[in-house]
């Protein structure tokens, strides 16, 4: 299996990727799916990430959900960005999807992104 990161926002804090497993990046998928004004909403929450960290955002705006896997919200577009930190200054955004109903659904991608992490110990992937 091939493993790699696609930098979507790079800045003095944080560099946020997406995540590429065999060729698909599912966040740049969501992501392409989006209207322009729904991206310009997502593109402006990496920048903030970027430059200042995860101190920039509220707690539900950006948030651990269980063990690395973290959760970044924007609030207008019901959109969750599902991810992991590595190191000090990496966020590795997974996938994404609309607002997942209840918490069995959330379960669900908590599990989707601890088995990439996992993968991604495994190849090598994270710097």
């Amino acid at each position: 299996m091939m493993v790699r990161l696609d930098e979507l926002k790079s800045g003095p804090a944080l560099v946020v990727c997406a995540l590429v497993v065999n060729a698909r990046n599912e966040t740049a998928e969501y992501l392409g799916s989006l209207s322009p004004a729904e991206r310009k909403r997502l593109d402006y929450v990496f920048q903030r990430l970027a430059e200042l960290g995860r101190a920039g955002f509220r707690d539900e705006t950006f948030k651990r959900l269980e063990g690395v896997v973290c959760e970044i919200k924007e609030h207008r577009t019901n959109t969750r960005l599902f991810c992991f930190i590595s190191g000090r200054r990496l966020i590795v955004c997974t996938h994404a999807v609309g607002k997942p109903a209840g918490r069995a659904r959330y379960q669900v991608e908590i599990d989707k992104v601890q088995r990439l992490y996992d993968l991604c110990l495994v190849e090598g992937g994270l710097p």
